[in-house]
């Protein structure tokens, strides 16, 4: 009686067990378990420096991270969607050269390692508002005039989300005149504008801040936050900022575990 065949199912589990098979032999012949390789997976973990002024010349950014062992090339995307591909041809030094055409306006650039990958935030600033003395950290208990709520709607709202950039809703008792900026660290990157709900609230008062090439990923609630994005307020005259919030308090805090990676 001839053998029967193996349905496709079954030969593809045959072929994957042989491949997860082989794999921990290599493993355990050179004493590494198998978490190790998939590990040296090239991973960009951050960038040095991580804001720019905008107008600057062709910079140099480098890239903090893991496995890195050939030559390999990093997409940047603009604020408009745009992708270019720049090359990394000294893995041991991993670095990548800005050109003058990414850093012509205040924009929030992502690096990324495939065009797939979100990647992480380059803060292109303004330069006018980048040499701004920017204050300490606030006091968590102090008093704030409006609140913020990152990536949430204004009450009975639903307007969309425009294309490349996030939203933060303000909320306040009163109405809100003042120039809003972003920032990133020690500096300020560039005003925020703003955008009225569909449909107003039954009480107080709700805006969005628009905040040009930021994701959901640049965010983490508190003390799992890496970026170090905030938002403040734009004195009258321009040369001072005031009531600086961070980003990191406007997310909801996450019920399990905290994510260190």
């Amino acid at each position: 009686m001839p053998l029967s065949q193996p349905s496709l199912p079954e030969a593809l589990l045959q072929l994957c067990s042989a491949c997860f098979l082989a794999a921990s032999a290599v493993a355990l012949a050179s004493s590494r378990p198998l978490t190790s390789y998939l590990a040296l997976q090239p991973t960009l973990t951050a960038l040095a420096p991580d804001v720019v002024p905008a107008g600057s010349a062709a910079t140099l950014i480098t890239l903090k991270g893991r496995g890195f062992s050939l030559p390999f090339t990093v997409s940047v995307q603009d604020c408009n969607g745009n992708t270019t591909n720049l090359p990394v041809p000294d893995p041991k030094h991993p670095a990548v050269r800005l050109p003058p055409a990414l850093l012509a306006h205040p924009c929030v650039l992502r690096l990324a390692l495939t065009q797939a990958a979100s990647g992480l935030p380059l803060a292109v600033a303004d330069p006018d508002l980048y040499t701004l003395s920017v204050p300490l950290p606030p006091d968590p208990n102090e008093y704030h005039p409006w609140g913020g709520e990152f990536e949430t709607f204004c009450e009975l709202d639903t307007t969309p989300v425009p294309a490349h950039q996030d939203l933060v809703a303000i909320v306040s008792d009163s109405t809100l005149a003042q120039d809003f900026v972003l920032g990133k660290g020690t500096h300020v990157v560039m005003r925020l504008a703003t955008i009225l709900p569909a449909t107003a609230p039954t009480t107080g008062h709700c805006l969005y801040l628009a905040l040009p090439g930021m994701t959901g990923d640049d965010v983490r609630w508190g003390p799992n936050d890496v970026e170090g994005f905030w938002l403040a307020t734009l004195s009258s005259d321009g040369k001072s900022i005031q009531d600086l919030q961070y980003l990191a308090d406007m997310v909801t805090e996450p019920s399990g575990p905290l994510d260190q990676n």
